[in-house]
This record gives structure tokens, C-alpha cells and sequence, in this order.
């Protein structure tokens, strides 16, 4: 089943268009992701699904509904979280209250403890934390709270951008590891990963972006075994 369809989405910076018709669709369950080059539009498209960017054509298809020209806070209402590259955390929140802030859409005080509490669950030294201001917290931890209020908003679509931005090689790891938990717990993912190959293989399939467009996609294990892709984007020599 397609839960999110991309269709010739174009979108514009003032008067350059980043985004040139672009198409792919994600399945429900699945982590893809989103590869290529840094300005290739990777972040545009993340940005024009959650409505931070309205494009200037396509459509952007949530379980056959058009959410391509809504605003953001009814897009996340509608299931999609967008946890953007830096964390964006409130810093001089504390970890809990930056976590009750991803939660502001739901009504349900007693649905908002139990996602706090699997969000505590899946990140253990958030809880050891929960009174610490975000500011005060690790690269890494911040990393873990970013993910933590996005999946506060019980999303059916997390869109991950550059996840292991600044992390350490153990931390970067254990982030890869959450987003295969989150995957499992019935959460399609679509990440942005300058890591081509680690992203690769955590994802069931992959697209490649250059300068706008779509170039290349395929499942991921199909794309790890590509020589061309293998040259471009995985470090290896053909």
C-alpha cells in the first residue's frame, strides 16, 4: 500500500527552482531513503512535504489525499513529522517540556503520557534527563530528544533530516538502530543521510537526487550493488 505519492513536485527559491519535477512513492512500513550530493534538494523536498516550502507544481499524496498546498500544522495532524537537520530543540526547555511541545496536536493527555513513555522507552538517557534544559544536553542526546518530540506527534511518516549529523561512530550507530525500532514499531521513515551506504542499509529502497531530479532508484540492496552508485555515493572504486 502507497502511503506517500510524489508526483512531478516542483519548487522554487525566490526564483530558482531547486526542485524539478521530481516523482517517487513510499510504501507503508518501509525506510527509504533520500541520497545525493549536498544542494541536490534533498532538504527542499523533506521541507516542501511538511509545508515548510509550498511547491510551485505537483502533488504530494498522503493516503490519496492531496496535502501538497496545506499548512504545516495540518499536515502534522494528518501524520507526517518533520524532524529537521540541527535538532531545532527548545533550549531553554527542559527535555520533558520540549517532548510535551511535539505532542501539542493531540488532546488526549492520557494518549500524550503513554507515547512520552515509549519515546522514554526507546531512549532511556532521555529519561535519566527528563529535568535537564535541552541546551545543556550532547550532540547526540539532542539528537535523541529532536527524534523523541517528532515521534511525540504519533506520526505514520517521520521524514529524517541528516540524523547523524555530528554524532560519534557508537552514537551514530545506536541513532541508526532507533530509526529501525521506530520502522517496527509500524512508523514510515524517509531519511536524508550524507552516510549513503549506512542509510542504505537500514532502508527497503532508495532514491538518488542531483540538482533537482530523481536520477536513480531502486530497492536498496539493488542501489548498494550498483557500480555507479557504488563510485558516486558508497566511497567504493569500480
Amino acid at each position: 500500500m502507497k502511503l506517500l505519492e510524489v508526483e512531478n513536485l516542483e519548487t522554487c527559491y525566490g526564483n530558482l527552482k531547486v526542485l524539478k519535477g521530481i516523482t517517487f512513492s513510499i510504501e507503508k512500513g518501509q525506510i527509504a531513503a533520500l541520497l545525493g550530493a549536498n544542494g541536490a534538494g534533498k532538504s527542499t523536498t523533506l521541507k516542501t512535504i511538511s509545508g515548510l516550502l509550498k511547491p510551485l507544481n505537483g502533488s504530494i499524496m498522503l493516503e490519496n489525499e492531496d496535502i501538497a498546498r496545506l499548512e504545516t500544522h495540518k499536515i502534522i495532524g494528518l501524520g507526517i513529522t518533520h524532524v529537521p537537520e540541527g535538532r531545532f530543540i527548545f533550549s531553554t526547555l527542559s527535555v520533558d517540556e520540549n517532548l510535551e511541545i511535539g505532542a501539542h496536536i493531540i488532546n488526549d493527555k492520557k494518549r500524550v503520557l503513554e507515547i512520552k513513555e515509549e519515546v522514554y522507552n526507546m531512549f532511556p538517557r532521555l529519561r535519566e534527563r527528563y529535568k535537564q534544559l535541552g541546551g545543556t544536553l550532547s550532540g547526540g542526546e539532542q539528537q535523541m530528544l529532536a527524534i523523541g518530540r517528532g515521534l511525540m506527534a504519533n506520526p505514520k511518516i517521520l521524514l529524517l533530516d541528516e540524523p547523524s549529523l555530528g554524532l560519534s561512530p557508537k552514537l551514530f550507530m545506536m541513532i541508526m538502530d532507533k530509526i529501525v525500532e521506530i520502522r517496527d514499531k509500524g512508523v514510515t521513515i524517509l531519511i536524508v543521510e550524507q552516510n549513503a551506504k549506512a542509510a542504505l542499509k537500514i532502508s527497503d529502497k532508495g532514491f538518488i537526487m542531483e540538482t533537482g531530479r530523481i536520477v536513480k532508484s531502486g530497492t536498496a540492496n539493488e542501489l548498494l550493488n550498483d557500480p555507479v552508485i557504488q563510485q558516486a555515493y558508497l566511497g567504493k572504486k569500480t
